[in-house]
């Protein structure tokens, strides 16, 4: 999980100095890493490693982080 966070992070902070197009490209590539990060939590949970409580906190930052994302290559578009 730390490993992808890092990827995203680095990724848009390289986009943030690039052209509108290429943001909204990495910005897109965020939102699918945080779609990827949401099926491992869902893979977690159903393997019973990772409590419905936890789970259900988690999944509400995710998409909350996805409809941040979403907003912004909207408004990029």
């Amino acid at each position: 999980r730390a490993r992808r966070r890092s990827r995203m992070v680095r990724k848009l902070v390289h986009a943030a100095t690039s052209s509108e197009g290429e943001l909204a490209r990495y910005l897109d590539i965020a939102a699918g890493s945080a779609s990827e990060a949401e099926s491992e939590l869902l893979l977690a949970r159903d393997l019973t490693y990772l409590p419905e409580v936890a789970h259900q906190q988690l999944d509400a930052q995710i998409n909350e982080v996805k409809k941040m994302l979403n907003g912004f290559i909207q408004r990029l578009s």
